[in-house]
């Protein structure tokens, strides 16, 4: 499968830590893109991002790979959108 190019901005942005929350992956990269990619679905997708709290285990393995990150990040930035503080994860603090 020919990845779109986003997704290497994605992976850059999170490394560098320029996304702090769930949402900000799709300032970069549309939704319908990643629904389709991961097999989520579009109806799913948006319903993880209107609430974070849907999120399962699975959808943020199944979007690190990917993104070819380490699945903490993705659950780092998860927390994030909840208003979680996962310190002891991954930092994205200055």
């Amino acid at each position: 499968m020919h990845k779109d190019s986003r997704y290497l901005a994605v992976k850059q942005a999170l490394e560098n830590k320029e996304v702090i929350y769930f949402n900000d992956i799709f300032q970069r990269l549309p939704k319908s893109i990643v629904a389709k990619d991961t097999g989520i679905g579009i109806k799913r997708m948006n319903s993880l991002c209107k609430d974070a709290r849907k999120i399962l285990l699975g959808d943020a393995l199944l979007l690190a790979n990917l993104l070819d990150v380490n699945p903490l990040l993705i659950t780092d930035i998860v927390a994030r959108q909840l208003g979680y503080e996962m310190p002891f994860l991954i930092s994205h603090s200055a």
